[in-house]
């Protein structure tokens, strides 16, 4: 049993209010195309007809520039920066392997994988596949240099600003 003077949370009220919030938000995920409308013969020739069968590995890298300036073009820039913060380490059979230096690049282009393929799809005309790797040593080194990782040093070092947080939820701001 619960004392009374405690207050009581009704879960209704902030569960409306969550399907409201979902409801009205302007954000909508990318949706992956269903697996049953690839099996199409229709949808399926189209992207054959345009899909070579090889390209070759100088190819690939010799066209990487030009296809950051593209994605650029059709209006995907905030995509083809985290791809030039990147660096493209190899092309090979089909794959392009990447080493990004930064968590938030890599987290963004993992999440945006598919807009990338399909991206790296038409512009090659082959289905092209991207590995990504996190280069953790400078990744920590960038961290612990960030505005968030010095913040919390001083909130660990000073009495006043532990103060300030405590009493009145301080919190760093951009």
């Amino acid at each position: 049993m619960l004392p009374e003077s405690l207050p009581v949370i009704k879960l209704s009220s902030w569960k409306e209010k969550f399907a409201k919030l979902v409801e009205e938000t302007p954000y909508r995920p990318k949706a992956r195309p269903d697996k049953t409308v690839l099996a199409e013969p229709e949808h399926q020739s189209s992207s054959t007809s345009k899909s070579r069968d090889s390209i070759s590995d100088k190819e690939l890298q010799e066209r990487w520039a030009e296809f950051l300036q593209v994605l650029e073009q059709n209006g995907q820039a905030r995509l083809a920066s985290h791809l030039r913060l990147c660096k493209l380490i190899e092309a090979r059979a089909k794959t392009l392997k990447l080493t990004c230096t930064s968590r938030v690049t890599y987290e963004t282009l993992l999440d945006e994988l598919y807009i990338l393929s399909e991206g790296a799809r038409t512009f090659y005309q082959a289905n092209v596949r991207f590995e990504m790797n996190l280069d953790k040593t400078v990744s920590a080194a960038k961290e612990e240099h960030s505005l968030e990782a010095r913040f919390k040093a001083l909130a660990e070092k000073s009495e006043l600003v532990r103060y300030l947080i405590t009493e009145f939820g301080a919190e760093l701001s951009y």
